[in-house]
């Protein structure tokens, strides 16, 4: 969902987070129970906005390309090429194999205008299938039309700052406070309502690229255990405001996975682990494809199986019977991460190669490797 920046260069710990972000989402659609008791699937979306707006932000003004249109289209160009193959080869898929919704709404994400169009057809509160699309076209549009800001005024950071700052605070009273009422059916879905956590995001690159981290602020182990235990409390507990404190949060944890690290070692060790590196860079795939797996496997393999055990010679577990989660959950998550690590070897991977030949950025330093 983002893609590395050559300002600080590559952070594994950021595909960490990476990891933490799409674990709640999956424990968000498939988690039953557990996912009951906190905003999993809001968090995992508003921490991957978070890191987008961060890592985007950073690419957008540390480019030495000299034109405007050129370091336009070298980003677009690169954003293409990451994440168009595998969103249209999905969404084409889903469309011919007749997966509801598919069809009627095929033009709304062909467009990438899903978050608009899902509720304009269906009504703010009435999840379609294909729900949990309208992140990906959000991100598009920040893709589109924030570098049009960003670049322009790479030049003047403080004049940026001041404008992503305005951005932040309007789209979080619009959640809070319904600012304008007229916005408020999209206030899950649409890019305005949701620029809160991808500004800042933004704004925590901007601060980055001057150079004056406080160092010890960030590596403040007590700063570090309380603003975690806050972001607990946001997450378990909504409240007026919470939404805020939730983007500030992981502001914070983006800024200490990019730059320092974790003071808690549990946390960094975690994060840097291999394995949770590695999920972390196909998550994009993950997200895209979990929730197809998750509607195939239930009609075609999992309820035919599940539904057929004698439960009512079971005894107490029986009770089980109605407690799939508990095998859906661990099912469901390690076949889209089989998929998606299929997909980014054999699809992405190849086309991630053609980046640097066909739409170099003007930078002052060597080029890092890109994952995503």
């Amino acid at each position: 969902m983002s893609e590395r920046h050559e300002f600080i260069g590559y952070r594994p710990r950021l595909d960490g987070l990476r990891t933490v972000a799409i674990g709640v989402v999956l424990l968000e659609h498939y988690g039953g129970y557990l996912a009951k008791h906190f905003l999993a699937g809001y968090y995992g979306v508003d921490l991957f906005f978070v890191i987008s707006g961060f890592l985007i932000t950073s690419i957008l003004i540390k480019d030495q390309t000299t034109s405007f249109s050129g370091s336009y289209k070298n980003f677009i160009g690169r954003r293409i090429l990451r994440i168009f193959p595998i969103y249209y080869l999905t969404i084409t898929v889903l469309w011919i194999t007749g997966t509801p919704s598919a069809g009627e709404m095929f033009p709304w994400l062909v467009s990438y205008t899903y978050n608009y169009g899902v509720v304009l057809t269906r009504g703010p509160d009435d999840l379609a299938p294909l729900f949990y699309l309208w992140s990906l076209s959000v991100e598009e549009q920040f893709y589109v039309f924030w570098p049009l800001l960003a670049i322009s005024m790479k030049g003047r950071k403080n004049v940026l700052f001041a404008c992503t700052a305005l951005l932040v605070i309007t789209s979080y009273a619009q959640l809070t406070f319904n600012l304008f009422p007229s916005m408020a059916q999209f206030n899950y879905t649409g890019l305005l309502n949701r620029m809160g956590s991808l500004g800042l995001g933004a704004l925590g690159a901007i601060y980055v690229s001057w150079k004056s981290i406080s160092r010890h602020f960030f590596q403040n182990v007590w700063v570090e255990a309380f603003l975690l235990l806050l972001l607990v409390v946001s997450v378990t507990s909504p409240f007026q405001g919470s939404f805020v404190l939730m983007g500030l949060c992981s502001l914070f944890l983006v800024m200490k996975a990019a730059l320092f690290g974790f003071r808690i070692g549990a946390i960094d060790r975690f994060l840097l682990n291999r394995v949770v590196v590695y999920i972390g860079s196909i998550s994009y795939g993950i997200y895209l494809f979990h929730v197809p797996v998750g509607m195939w496997m239930t009609e075609f393999v999992f309820d035919p199986i599940w539904l057929a055990l004698p439960w009512e010679q079971a005894g107490e577990w029986g009770a089980f019977r109605w407690h799939s989660w508990i095998i859906k959950f661990p099912l469901y998550s390690a076949a889209s991460i089989a998929l998606a690590a299929l997909s980014y070897r054999y699809l992405e991977l190849p086309i991630l190669s053609l980046k640097d030949q066909w739409f170099k950025y003007g930078t002052v330093k060597a080029k890092l490797s890109e994952h995503g």
